[in-house]
């Protein structure tokens, strides 16, 4: 039986951590190393992972200075040794058979990456929703891919499956050299996603349930500066994306319109916080992309 590293950054979560940690302890798959990094944790974080690492010999845990999310997942990615890596966020938890289909799908298809979609646990209202059109019922995306079949079917169809690390089980080999970048405060893991997926030959996606994606924790809550950099972040990343697919002659259009959605709420941010350097940025690039669009329809016409 393959070992399976799962990587869970932390940072204050006392009123999550041991859920989380619960959910992975108690996985169908036995052979894991849980390698749990806490990010300078400042309130009790600390009493939830000494507890389980005291009951569970497969938890390793890793304390550094807050550093950010990418740091401590970069940290855990130094530490393990597992054949098969995945991503817990410490606030979420996994259903009990989440890592065993995992392998399972990735054997099946000898993919190097397998995927599956989420619920989302929204604290605010406490409620489970699932953000797919699909039902649990319909098959008609399982299967596996290549690289450009993933990024050109898969990523407008299930845009979700492709914004984040979690929800997957990667081989190790694609992070012998990949890791999250540290500048990043929001969209470090989207942007290490699609690194993992240009380096894969064999993505599988199997539409099962088992990742459950926690939202709207009170203490999480963004001043308008943060969201105008997060804007920023995404319209940085998706102009990454663009240039990379770009590179190696993949159709991107559907990326075109998600970046022009996002530069309008870069622009509309930045005007609500009387930021003139990022306003300019955004009208800028929508003006070049309005440019380009009308460039595009006359060649086609």
């Amino acid at each position: 039986m393959d070992k399976v590293t799962v990587i869970v950054p932390a940072y204050n979560l006392q009123d999550y951590l041991g859920d989380c940690l619960k959910s992975i302890v108690n996985q169908t798959y036995l052979n894991l190393e849980i390698i749990v990094i806490d990010d300078g944790s400042t309130d009790n974080t600390a009493q939830f992972r000494l507890q389980f690492a005291h009951q569970d010999s497969r938890i390793k845990v890793i304390t550094q200075k807050h550093q950010g999310v990418a740091s401590a997942r970069n940290n855990g990615l130094q530490n393990a040794t597992g054949e098969f890596i995945t991503f817990v966020d410490g606030d979420d938890f996994i259903e009990s058979a989440y890592i065993a289909n995992l392998v399972a799908q990735l054997r099946e298809y000898h993919s190097e990456i397998a995927s599956s979609f989420y619920k989302i646990r929204d604290v605010a209202t406490n409620q489970f929703f699932i953000l797919t059109s699909l039902s649990p019922e319909d098959t008609r995306f399982n299967g596996v891919y290549s690289t450009a079949e993933w990024l050109q079917k898969i990523g407008p169809s299930l845009n979700a499956v492709n914004d984040c690390v979690w929800g997957k089980l990667y081989r190790r080999r694609l992070f012998e050299q990949l890791r999250f970048p540290e500048n990043y405060s929001y969209y470090e893991d989207t942007m290490v996603l699609w690194q993992a997926c240009l380096g894969a030959d064999r993505i599988s996606f199997a539409n099962q349930i088992d990742y459950n994606l926690t939202i709207n924790r009170p203490e999480l809550v963004q001043t308008r500066f943060q969201e105008m950099v997060k804007a920023y972040e995404k319209v940085h990343c998706l102009q990454e994306q663009i240039s990379t697919m770009d590179l190696i002659d993949i159709n991107y259009h559907y990326l075109d319109k998600n970046l022009r959605v996002a530069l309008i709420d870069l622009r509309d941010k930045a005007q609500r916080v009387s930021d003139y350097d990022y306003y300019q940025r955004a009208t800028g690039a929508l003006t070049v992309l309005d440019a380009l669009s009308k460039e595009q329809e006359s060649n086609g016409n």
